[in-house]
């Protein structure tokens, strides 16, 4: 049996679209979140663009995760250093 021309179209253009989606480095997931928050996201994104948005906003909060544990990392290292040197000057002094 021969294949219909437009099952050859509905095929390509799936391959079209699986194409650009691995080109994106995007994985398709399903997650549940509160219908308020999904509203709120459509609204400030006009209602197309909601899930770049939330992208975003999560990639954000990563982001500002690593800064944060960086600077507490950065933070104890430098009181260290700083109590450790007043110890020595503290030792030194007469």
């Amino acid at each position: 049996m021969r294949e219909t021309a437009p099952r050859r179209e509905k095929q390509t253009g799936l391959r079209e679209r699986e194409a650009r989606r691995a080109e994106s480095g995007k994985t398709k997931i399903t997650i549940r979140l509160d219908g308020e928050l999904i509203e709120e996201f459509k609204k400030r994104a006009g209602e197309r663009g909601y899930q770049s948005l939330i992208n975003r906003a999560l990639r954000e909060w990563l982001i500002k995760q690593g800064v944060t544990e960086l600077l507490r990392a950065e933070l104890g290292q430098l009181v260290g250093e700083a109590f450790a040197s007043l110890k020595k000057e503290e030792r030194t002094e007469p």
